[in-house]
């Protein structure tokens, strides 16, 4: 009986544990430094591609925005974008997927940060 149950407790612990290694659904915003001017700027450059590769085509991240984390894969966190409550219609824009990034490039946001 103290078997099973011990194998019970360490099976939810496991499952839990993997469950919180998954960035999956979390909100992400770019790393930024704050200029003299009081402007925020990128830490550095932060390539996207559209494949989750080291060797796919990238392009720069311009826009600086939050992000929601879609999909993780070999180091990487496919980001879409999340409502926009500034337009009428705040889920005309959320949901378009950005592309592939790396996550340490990316801090994480509270959830209620996420629009």
């Amino acid at each position: 009986m103290k078997k099973v149950l011990s194998f019970l407790v360490v099976g939810l612990l496991a499952a839990n544990g993997a469950h919180a290694s998954s960035h999956v659904g979390q909100c992400v915003f770019p790393k930024t430094k704050t200029l003299p001017n009081g402007n925020l700027s990128f830490v550095r450059a932060i390539d996207i591609s559209d494949q989750p590769s080291p060797e796919a085509a990238i392009k720069p991240l311009v826009s600086m925005e939050t992000y929601q984390i879609s999909a993780e894969e070999n180091g990487f966190i496919r980001l879409v974008t999340v409502p926009d409550y500034s337009l009428t219609d705040p889920q005309a824009t959320a949901g378009k997927i950005v592309g592939w990034g790396k996550f340490r490039d990316f801090d994480v946001q509270a959830p209620r940060n996420c629009n």
